[in-house]
């Protein structure tokens, strides 16, 4: 037997509810003694009865729909409810209900949809052992819900079971969980990081979950930090949309399929760590990483699953850092142009190729080192560079391209390998800080008109000893005859 409350704003209303209620709710024995009725501290009238057969508890609450009602045992504001039926939706909409212990005799279901939808008083619930589904929106709107205990039978969550739980903190997702439905976590706004078991997260994904489905985490905007687990391969549309405090993403390489639109919205989003090709697949001249994740990512970590980057993947970007994994072997035409932020780059020794414009205008690169396997590379590499100071070329790359360096005007220093037998046109073309060029290589390697032009005043040519006349004398070089000497 259960006490059910409802208020009234006055004696009529109460009167004319009772009258009607003996239509729709016979199950009902009302407080008809007018001493039973009680004044609440708003001057109300206040009727209060006993539900004497709840085994139909939807043609209470559903058909009702009341707002300000409590359900109650007798010795508090707990509910322990063993002997309701599962198949009803809405059951508990909307009630005053403060906390659950256990719900429902069924050994498998929690009951029908939306059962505890916008129970707003609700503040923690324990699931009893032996459920295996939460239904859709099961808890939805509960924004008092604090705590959710779900006991390891539970392999599913439905849809929206948990979305505008605004004030969940504690919930511990069980080891068999294999599914979560679309949207089961949104706006979840007190949720602060998503991460696989153990890892110390709010919420803990298990190994058995392998999509992260549409909407999942969205409009989640406490969210700071997630790590998608290695067991999932899949991100679904806006699954993380508009966590605008999100600032730490990272992708493991078991995802297989992403939605475009997975992180729109991210917008504090600073670090993204990505270990999966199928990410980078997806780049094209118009569609780039900064439309994936924003333009406000300041760091990319490509981890040693990823083995290339695309064309123009990070182009136009606000990026200030980006850590290329060991197994990368080549970075695409203009992968980083234009990326003024860029403050330094380390290519790993793994990568044998790098494109045409690959690091152009990037004007706060201060500092570049090459991979020492480079076996080709583009035209105006590092052209407009303008803050580029430090810069070592690879013996492996045995021709420098046209207008590699044009207009590296904090360039000042520079040392050709002995290996190298090709200077291209342009090569140091308006270098105007360029004071030393130091050339290893006995033979004087084929060059252009223009190599060293407009350098800085008194720029001098460094060749090994006793190649001076041979410098002096070669097709191009020759230009430069007033400038080459031996080196000390």
């Amino acid at each position: 037997m259960l006490k059910y409350t409802k208020y009234f704003e006055n004696h009529n209303q109460y009167l004319e509810y009772i009258e009607d209620s003996d239509k729709k709710l016979p199950n009902v024995s009302f407080c008809e003694d007018a001493k039973d009725v009680h004044y609440n501290p708003n001057s109300c009238v206040v009727c209060q009865y006993f539900i004497t057969d709840i085994s139909q508890p939807t043609h209470i609450l559903h058909e009702d729909r009341m707002e300000d009602v409590k359900l109650i045992c007798l010795d508090g504001n707990e509910i322990s409810v063993s002997d309701l039926t599962s198949d009803g939706d809405y059951q508990f909409e909307s009630t005053g209900i403060h906390t659950i212990k256990f719900v429902f005799n069924d050994e498998t279901s929690l009951g029908g949809e939306n059962v505890f939808e916008t129970c707003r008083t609700l503040v923690s619930v324990k699931i009893k052992s032996g459920i295996t589904s939460i239904p859709n929106a099961a808890f939805a709107g509960c924004s008092n819900l604090t705590s959710v205990t779900i006991p390891n039978t539970v392999t599913s969550i439905e849809d929206n079971v948990f979305d505008e739980c605004t004030s969940l903190t504690s919930l511990k997702l069980p080891n068999g969980l294999t599914s979560i439905g679309d949207a089961a976590f949104q706006k979840c706004n007190s949720i602060l990081s998503v991460g696989p078991v153990g890892s110390g997260c709010s919420i803990e994904i298990p190994s058995g979950v392998t999509s992260f489905n549409e909407y999942l985490f969205s409009n989640c905007t406490s969210l700071e930090y997630v790590e998608i687990p290695n067991t999932v391969t899949s991100v679904g549309y806006l699954c993380l949309e508009d966590c605008t405090n999100l600032v730490s993403l990272r992708i493991p390489n078991s995802i297989t399929t992403v939605n475009d639109e997975a992180f729109i919205g991210c917008t504090n989003l600073s670090s993204v760590f990505i270990n999966s090709d199928v990410i980078m697949s997806k780049i094209t001249n118009s569609f780039k990483l900064a439309d994936m994740f924003g333009n406000q990512v300041m760091d990319y970590i490509l981890g040693d699953d990823v083995t290339s980057i695309p064309d123009y993947a990070f182009s136009n970007s606000t990026i200030e850092g980006v850590v290329i994994g060991k197994n990368v072997t080549s970075i695409g035409n203009g992968a980083f142009d234009n990326c003024r932020d860029l403050t330094h780059i380390v290519i790993p020794d793994s990568v044998t190729s790098i494109g045409n414009y690959a690091f152009t205008r990037c004007s706060s690169l201060s500092y570049a080192t090459l991979s020492n396997s480079l076996i080709s590379m583009g035209i105006d590499t590092f052209s407009g560079c303008t803050s580029l100071e430090t810069v070592n070329w690879p013996e492996t790359l045995t021709a420098m391209p046209e207008n590699c360096f044009g207009g590296c005007s904090s360039l000042t220093n520079f040392v050709i390998p002995k290996t190298v037998t090709q200077i291209g046109e342009s090569v140091f073309y308006g270098c105007s800080n360029l004071i030393s060029v130091t050339v290893k290589s006995k033979i004087p390697p084929t060059g252009d008109i223009n190599m060293f032009e407009n350098n800085a005043v008194g720029r001098k040519i460094y060749v090994p000893y006793g190649c001076v006349p041979a410098y002096k004398k070669a097709e191009y070089w020759r230009y430069y005859s007033t400038d080459i000497e031996e080196v000390h």
